[in-house]
């Protein structure tokens, strides 16, 4: 607490209510960040997975063409 004569300043509750903020809007922030996070994950895996089955068909397609040819 300052002290200057007739007029004291108290900084605790209003300190301790913005502490109490900050860490609120901090872990709602964060909870954002982990979900984008997380979704921007799954759309990437997921054209990821498209590309490599696309390429294990086309893999497939041409050792079906080497053993038909082979005989």
């Amino acid at each position: 607490m300052l002290d200057f004569g007739a007029v004291s300043l108290d900084f605790g509750p209003s300190m301790m209510i913005g502490f109490s903020l900050f860490v609120m809007i901090a872990f709602y922030g964060f909870i954002l960040y982990f979900l984008f996070s997380v979704l921007r994950f799954v759309k990437n895996k997921t054209e990821n997975d498209r590309t490599l089955n696309q390429k294990l068909d086309l893999l497939i397609d041409r050792l079906k063409n080497r053993d038909t040819d082979s005989r």
